[in-house]
Parts: structure tokens; C-alpha cells; sequence
């Protein structure tokens, strides 16, 4: 749980939070729509979607880039996927 309101009230963590909700809202329509078996619903919910995760990715490096600016420089690593 998140806390300092230099990072809480920062446009970066709002905008990171709205494309991430973003993404899971058109995620679960394209979903819906695909088990309702409406595939030119759901191909537009992806497609929304697919947007949304590009908004959100750029919001994740500019609140990165913004938490450095107020003190918060470690970074954990993340671990390529192996199957």
C-alpha cells in the first residue's frame, strides 16, 4: 500500500492507474465479447486493449523516470520468462 503523496497525488502514478484499469476493462470486454461469440466485439475490445497497454507501458517509464527525480532510484530487476 502505497502512502507518500508525492507519489499517490504525481499525474504519473494517476495516469500509470488509469491506463492500467484501462486495460483490464477492455481485456475483460474483448473476453465477454468472444464468449458471446460476437468475434468483431471482441477483436475491437483487443484492439482497445492493445492501445490501452501501450499508454500504460509509457506511463510506467515516465513514473519510473519521475520516481527517480524524487529519491526512489533502486529498481528491481525483472527475470526474462523461460518456459
Amino acid at each position: 500500500q502505497q502512502t507518500d503523496p508525492r507519489i499517490t497525488g504525481s499525474s504519473q502514478f494517476k495516469d500509470v492507474k488509469k491506463y492500467h484499469e484501462e486495460l483490464h476493462h477492455h481485456g475483460c470486454d474483448s473476453w465477454q465479447a468472444a464468449e458471446d461469440g460476437n468475434r468483431e466485439l471482441a477483436l475491437h475490445h483487443f484492439d482497445l486493449a492493445l492501445a490501452s497497454y501501450r499508454k500504460f507501458y509509457d506511463a510506467i517509464e515516465n513514473f519510473k523516470a519521475y520516481l527517480r527525480t524524487i529519491g526512489h532510484v533502486e529498481e528491481t530487476p525483472i527475470k526474462p520468462f523461460k518456459n
